[in-house]
């Protein structure tokens, strides 16, 4: 399975970890080094180091290595997103739209989410405050979804 094709380097931007994870200026730093500080790397490819593991992501922080994700990947993206320590609820959330993906290789709908897990939209927002598509969809380790803004 082949992945997306890089950016270009010039076009490639640094990001940093954690709840308020923000794209910076493009930096000289030379490709597929570490920037200093911000435990992520610029290059051709995006990395970001989690728990002193690393991780291919898009721009926006997707993984782009779905074949990863385990439990332990789960925790660490749920930190960008701002989530210390995932609930029972969180985690019927990440696993239902986990196994969909599994299934049929996109993101369940929202309505499917809701109900399969029993848990209202609202409900989902609070769980993951960037939501079900964006949030939710990370800490599952799903690529960016289709038609995700």
């Amino acid at each position: 399975m082949e992945g997306p094709v890089p950016p270009p380097a010039a076009a490639v931007k640094m990001w940093r970890g954690g709840p308020d994870w923000q794209p910076a200026a493009a930096s000289p730093a030379i490709p597929g080094t570490k920037i200093a500080g911000s435990g992520l790397r610029e290059g051709p490819v995006p990395e970001i180091q989690l728990g002193g593991r690393s991780f291919v992501v898009d721009e926006e922080g997707f993984l782009q290595q779905p074949e990863l994700w385990d439990d332990e990947v789960a925790r660490l993206f749920a930190t960008t997103e701002g989530i210390t320590e995932m609930d029972a609820q969180q985690w019927a959330v990440v696993r239902f739209i986990r196994q969909y993906w599994v299934e049929h290789q996109s993101a369940p709908m929202i309505r499917k989410l809701c109900q399969a897990t029993g848990t209202n939209l609202r409900a989902i927002f609070r769980m993951f405050p960037s939501g079900p598509a964006k949030g939710a969809c990370k800490v599952a380790g799903l690529p960016k979804p289709e038609g995700c803004v």
